[in-house]
């Protein structure tokens, strides 16, 4: 081995560093395995050749690390860590493979060093963690080392926040491509009571579903107002800046706590749990106004540990964005009053030190703005039910209930993207994941409790972490109680009911304490490290449980929005059928997608403000002398009501007139044209000059006809007799 080294540095001195020799022997190691790699996928699948090679490859990646690059023995546990790097690597790089192959459609033979060029830098950090320690090749000049250091974690920062950055891309795009401009289930409530542009108080502080929302209604009026009710673009503007000023604000305040980027990257990277497909959008318009009380109080949150301006703005700033909280959902209004709670708890427990008073008055500040807006919730949207919910005959769920708890687990198991058919699994994956919640918790409490001089660098984490946890649980209370029951009647066995939990939006809270347990498990790794005198295996080992995690998290499907959002509207596109047919029958508006809901009234009242989906949907003209729908009035059938002037009568349905030439109707149905919206009148006519066909009509109680009553046409000038078609709104 000597030998070998001694040639190795003929051709890589000292000054290429262990990021040279790094990539050097990462390339030759990539030239072997992957010639293995094509030799065969001549006989085998891609998914199959890539396992092998790439299995075959960690113990030379081992060798090569161990006596070529970093040329240190790496302890007793170097040969188990580098083998859960490359591990790590592994479920990462295939996720990365199946997505270039599947969804960029890139060649398969290909597609590895697609995966190469991206991880590469995480696992050389990683490596050198185990081989190099914290200082650097004492071989190697200080520049020469510290420049690839610098840059391998500068790599990995942006590799471990672009992740959420890219999931947000992809949905946003995923939604443009495949999103249908058509309201959806409780967006068509507004329409059909002529409410969804309304600003007016009464309206906006009516109790629907459970909760008071006048900011979601209010949002829903502006954007009737200044986008139509344009379903693709009101969600992507909320799916943009809801989940953008989310992503912002969890960064924010990872960093403030950690201090550290790369740390706070590493936890940041669990944000991909929260933009994972099948949250907040792509169907309600009016669903994301249940995430936009987080933006508030995450916000009031960094308010709170960044202290941006005088204390006498900060609190006021934060009472505001706490009723801003409740008064968008009730789960804003709870979750603010928890946050604010769990923010002073963290800081009551902390030694006396100058900013302690601070984050009292903080947490003070967005508590007292949620115990406001939750007794108005209370009383307005929970004391009127007496135990139920919106749904009659549907109650709460109770804690002493265990579909109360085993509803409530499926909602985390949802949040960490777990399989749900596979609900033993997920079920204690899920255990053990609320158990590292609540051991999280106590050392978290115990070490804020228990610092001295440390303590405002730690109350940062503590508080933050004792909110969103606080906040979290809370919420997910809410919804075991008030959503365990509405449930089909077949659902009643205890898996079925877990597995139940998974359905719909309600895990994305959920989602948001996930970064935090991260973090604190960060802290107390650095504590140990710390406390053992030198360089300990855990952040290394927490390091590749990251990277596994992400993998995990990618071959889930956490960045599969544009599938999901195929998969979302290919009902939609039937409800598109359904409702152009059925406006043209002329009767009651019913779709299975809304259980049979008439939509005749939301229609009609959509059709009058503009909305921007009625011209996807038009009405027909109705085809001259058809039976279906049966016409009001026919000239061949009606004639005896017909009064003429300046015309002849030649048949039943013939009239030959002269210069302002004019027919009476008298239809006959009063009370259904007095509701009409849509009136046609089409008929056939020759004229061998070319003229104008006006028809007017009269409301209920007019006498005269009138101009702004009427609707004109150009006919004639041809020898044959055309149809004419005129529509009336």
């Amino acid at each position: 081995m000597s030998h070998l080294t001694a040639i190795v540095d003929r051709f890589l001195p000292a000054s290429f560093g262990s990021w040279g020799r790094f990539i050097s022997s990462g390339a030759f190691n990539t030239l072997v395995t992957y010639l293995l790699y094509l030799a065969l996928l001549k006989r085998l699948p891609y998914q199959a050749s890539y396992t092998i090679a790439y299995a075959t490859g960690i113990a030379l990646a081992y060798a090569l690390n161990r006596y070529l690059v970093f040329r240190q023995p790496g302890g007793r546990a170097g040969p188990l860590l580098v083998t859960l790097i490359y591990v790590g690597q592994y479920f990462l790089n295939l996720a990365i493979v199946s997505a270039a192959v599947h969804w960029f459609m890139a060649p398969a033979a290909l597609a590895p060093l697609f995966a190469i060029a991206m991880t590469v830098p995480l696992t050389y950090l990683l490596n050198q963690r185990v081989f190099g320690g914290l200082e650097p090749d004492p071989e190697v000049l200080p520049a020469a080392a510290a420049r690839p250091r610098a840059w391998g974690r500068s790599a990995a920062i942006v590799l471990l926040v672009g992740l959420p950055v890219l999931s947000l891309a992809l949905n946003a795009l995923a939604w443009l491509r495949f999103g249908l401009d058509l309201p959806y289930f409780d967006d068509w409530r507004a329409y059909d009571s002529g409410d969804i542009d309304s600003l007016e108080p009464t309206y906006l502080f009516q109790a629907l579903n459970d909760t008071l929302t006048p900011m979601g209604l209010a949002l829903d009026a502006i954007a009737q107002r200044l986008l139509d009710g344009n379903s693709i673009a009101y969600q992507f503007l909320s799916m943009v800046l809801v989940l953008g000023a989310l992503m912002l604000l969890q960064w924010k305040l990872l960093r403030a706590a950690l201090g550290d980027p790369l740390r706070a990257a590493a936890c940041f990277v669990f944000a991909l749990l929260m933009l994972q497909p099948g949250s907040y959008w792509g169907r309600e318009n009016l669903a994301y106004q249940q995430a936009l009380p987080l933006v508030f109080i995450l916000a009031a949150l960094w308010l709170g540990v960044a202290r941006p301006w005088r204390d006498h703005w900060n609190f006021p700033a934060i009472f505001g964005l706490g009723l801003l909280a409740g008064f968008t959902y009730i789960s804003g209004a709870f979750g603010a009053l928890a946050a604010g709670t769990g923010f002073a708890v963290a800081a009551m427990l902390a030694p006396p030190h100058p900013g302690r008073v601070h984050f009292l008055r903080a947490g003070g500040a967005l508590a007292l703005a949620g115990a406001v807006t939750a007794g108005v919730q209370f009383v307005t949207a929970i004391l009127p039910s007496q135990g139920g919910t919106h749904a009659p005959g549907v109650p709460m769920a109770l804690p002493t209930q265990p579909d109360f708890w085993l509803y409530l687990l499926g909602k985390v198991g949802r949040s960490l993207v777990l399989p749900a058919d596979r609900p033993i699994l997920s079920l204690v994956l899920v255990l053990m994941a609320l158990c590292g919640v609540v051991a999280a918790t106590v050392l978290v409490a115990r070490a804020v409790r228990m610092a001295a001089g440390d303590a405002g660098s730690l109350l940062p984490l503590a508080a933050v972490f004792g909110a969103v946890s606080a906040m979290v649980g809370t919420y997910l209370l809410l919804v075991a109680a008030g959503r365990t029951n509405f449930r089909p009647p077949e659902v009643q066995a205890a898996l079925d009911v877990f597995v139940f939990g998974f359905q719909r939006f309600h895990f994305f809270w959920a989602s948001l304490v996930w970064p935090w347990v991260v973090a604190a498990a960060f802290f107390f790794a650095d504590r140990r490290a710390v406390s053992g005198g030198g360089l300990r295996p855990y952040r290394p080992a927490l390091a590749v449980c990251v990277g596994v995690a992400v993998a995990v998290m990618i071959g889930r499907g956490a960045l599969d929005h544009f599938g999901h959002q195929r998969f979302e509207s290919r009902p939609r596109q039937a409800t598109a059928e359904c409702l152009q047919s059925e406006l043209q029958a002329g009767g009651p508006i019913r779709c299975p997608e809304w259980k049979m809901q008439d939509l005749r009234n939301a229609y009609i009242y959509a059709r009058h403000i503009g909305a921007s989906f009625v011209q996807h949907f038009p009405i027909h003209p109705v085809v001259l002398g058809v039976e279906f729908p049966a016409p009001w009035f026919r000239l061949g059938r009606d004639g005896d009501s017909v009064q003429a002037r300046n015309m002849v009568q030649g048949a039943p349905s013939m009239y030959r007139g002269d210069k302002d030439a004019q027919i009476y109707l008298e239809v006959g149905h009063v009370p259904e044209m007095a509701r009409c919206t849509v009136l046609d009148v089409a008929g056939r006519l020759k004229s061998s000059q070319a003229d104008t066909l006006t028809v007017y009509f009269r409301e209920p109680g007019q006498l005269d006809f009138t101009q702004d009553m009427s609707g004109a046409l150009t006919v004639g000038g041809a020898t044959q007799a055309g149809v004419f078609h005129i529509r009336l709104d």
